[in-house]
């Protein structure tokens, strides 16, 4: 995991390579940010936090476990 920190506004998180399967709904109150790698995890859907997320600038998802119909939705986001 790692993080970027400007002030008290989160700006980079990287959790890829884990186990992940879905993000809490708090998730979505990171507004500042701007970069956010969900890379190699086991996400089968788009948690919905990350709708929310309108400062958000790069979305890094691939190798995820995402279905035919996810991956047209992330395509199209």
């Amino acid at each position: 995991m790692g993080v970027i920190v400007d002030g008290e506004r989160v700006l980079v998180m990287k959790l890829s390579n884990g186990t992940l399967t879905t993000l809490p709904e708090s998730f979505g109150q990171l507004r500042n940010l701007q970069k956010l790698n969900l890379r190699s995890d086991g996400l089968t859907t788009l948690p919905e936090p990350i709708l929310g997320l309108k400062n958000l600038q790069r979305l890094i998802l691939y190798n995820n476990r995402f279905n035919k119909e996810e991956n047209l939705f992330v395509i199209n986001l």
